[in-house]
């Protein structure tokens, strides 16, 4: 007898793992046919109850996710309406649940990701979300202006700065980003100037990666105008009228790649800055100067839900650069936080020594200066259902190009119209 112990054995095990088998199958209909029922009902709240049974199954039902996803969708957590969509899609693409992860992705703001899935669609599935979500080439203008200087130190009594930014579509997969700012400043004996120009072209692909070329161009003027004092051994220091003019040109070319997984995007990139610097003397001396410096770091999103009408974003950012002879580093941290028509920012930036350095997805005047930190707070909310109003406070500690360090508080108010 005993030499048949281990095959009685075998078959008990063989037997009770087909037998927890059939009752897990049985637990995953059992599911499918409640969530079936709830879902008739409309009732939303009881599906999401069996989040945590349906999870334990680790279940490849794409019906069973298709209805738990949907209500998440019509309960406004649209965060994990994506994931179990997502999921149902990838197991089996179905019309239906694209059109759900669709509405899902474009409610949470991945207008390019969910632009990518309708190039999946039927002319059917296109054409009803084309009804809901006419095509349209812009996106939205932003204008930004600096109301107000409150501590004013070594800055001037004249400060001028605008912005203006467009979001397009140039097709369904391929978007534009383009922004343009000016900044006019006056100090005591130094009148400077800056024109900023930023374009990108964020293109979405299979598998939700995003590729994003990039160019940042700085043109700026500056005139000093002030005297010389000549130190003995003459017997009385002769003061000698002395004018500068410096012209700069930076151009900034980067390649950025991003993915998003689930609530996590990574967003690595590499760029390459151009510098072209004329200085024009009294005597119409010029001196010339160029120089490459190399960029390369990166940045994370992290979306955090924490009901379903408050939602935060933690975006640290940090950049590495190099030149032949100097090192410096970006270090930025943003806190997003929504609250339904609400909007809130806190920021954080820290620039190393070198004159020039992009800020991910941001963008911020004065790029000549070498700043050494900033902190930023701003508060918005939404009107007329297509008009951001944001209010920004911001405090900075710097030191220019002139060597001139500079401590002031400022004031911004920003307007952005979705079109």
């Amino acid at each position: 007898m005993s030499k048949y112990c281990p095959y009685i054995l075998a078959l008990f095990f063989f037997f009770t793992a087909l037998g927890q088998k059939n009752q897990d199958k049985m637990s995953e209909n059992g599911l499918l046919f409640l969530t079936k029922t709830y879902h008739n009902q409309s009732n939303w709240d009881a599906i999401i109850s069996q989040e945590n049974n349906i999870n334990s199954l680790d279940t490849k039902n794409p019906e069973l996710l298709f209805n738990l996803g949907k209500a998440f969708y019509f309960t406004s957590n649209y965060e994990k309406a994506v994931r179990y969509l997502q999921k149902s899609n990838a197991i089996r693409f179905d019309e239906n649940t694209a059109i759900l992860l669709y509405y899902s992705l474009y409610d949470q703001g991945y207008i390019q990701e969910a632009n990518w899935l309708k190039t999946k669609m039927n002319v059917n599935s296109i054409a009803l979300i084309e009804k809901d979500f006419p095509a349209k080439t812009i996106e939205s203008v932003t204008l930004e202006s600096g109301i107000k200087l409150l501590n004013e130190k070594n800055l001037g009594n004249n400060l001028y700065y605008g912005m203006g930014l467009v979001d397009a579509n140039i097709s369904k997969i391929v978007k534009l980003n383009a922004a343009y700012s000016h900044i006019n400043q006056e100090l005591e004996t130094i009148k400077y100037a800056q024109n900023e120009v930023f374009v990108s072209f964020p293109t979405t692909f299979k598998n939700g990666f995003i590729v994003n070329p990039s160019a940042h161009a700085v043109f700026t003027t500056s005139n000093y105008t002030g005297p010389i004092i000549i130190q003995p051994p003459f017997p009385f220091p002769p003061v000698i009228p002395f004018t500068t003019s410096t012209k700069t040109n930076l151009l900034y070319l980067q390649m950025g790649l991003s993915k998003r997984f689930q609530n996590l995007t990574i967003k690595p990139s590499f760029g390459v800055h151009f510098s072209n610097v004329n200085e024009t003397l009294t005597d119409n001396t010029t001196i010339k100067t160029t120089s490459k410096t190399y960029q390369y770091g990166g940045a994370l999103f992290y979306n955090l839900a924490i009901n379903k009408s408050c939602k935060l974003v933690l975006n640290p950012n940090y950049y590495y650069l190099y030149q032949s002879d100097k090192k410096g580093q970006s270090i930025n941290f943003n806190l997003f936080c929504y609250l339904k028509k609400w909007q809130f920012l806190t920021s954080y930036l820290s620039k190393g020594n070198l004159l020039f350095a992009g800020n991910e997805g941001l963008y911020y005047y004065n790029l000549l200066q070498d700043i050494k930190s900033r902190y930023g707070f701003s508060a918005g909310r939404t009107i007329f259902k297509n008009t951001l109003v944001l209010l920004t406070y911001q405090k900075e500690f710097q030191k220019n190009q002139f060597n001139i360090s500079n401590t002031y508080d400022s004031i911004f108010l920003t307007l952005t119209f979705k079109l």
